[in-house]
């Protein structure tokens, strides 16, 4: 144990030196930290600042492209929309030529038909029955 006051302030005095000393090495290591911080919360920031506009740059040309197709999608169905309408138009035209058609025959046929039914009409009414006068022809009437 130390009895002699002075040697207690000699002690003290670089203690203080150390103390005073070890102040200032925490200060510049807190100004060093404060500094690298402020450094690295830019380059984050930077580089958040990048990614975003990397990101958004990638969305709008995505949307771009959607846009594209979807507009080439609809010029085809569009498209597609009006061959059909054609075709049913077309179809309609074939069904009124082909029931025009189906008419005409029918009533052709209905023509022709009346008139074999006169011919045999008129056979009748000038000499009966030609099976019989055919059989009178060839048998001489037995």
């Amino acid at each position: 144990m130390i009895s002699n006051p002075s040697s207690l302030s000699a002690l003290s005095l670089p203690q203080a030196k150390h103390k005073a000393k070890r102040s200032s090495i925490q200060a510049s290591i807190a100004s060093d930290h404060a500094v690298r911080l402020a450094a690295l919360r830019r380059r984050i920031e930077t580089h958040y600042q990048r990614e975003s506009q990397k990101t958004i740059q990638t969305a709008t040309t995505r949307l771009t492209r959607l846009t594209t197709a979807l507009d080439r999608r609809l010029a085809c169905e569009d498209s597609i929309n009006r061959v059909l309408c054609s075709v049913r138009e077309d179809c309609a035209h074939v069904a009124m030529l082909l029931g025009a058609l189906y008419s005409g025959r029918l009533e052709g046929a209905r023509k022709a038909g009346a008139a074999v039914g006169e011919v045999g009409e008129e056979k009748k009414q000038a000499g009966g029955d030609s099976r019989g006068r055919l059989e009178e022809e060839e048998g001489g009437g037995e």
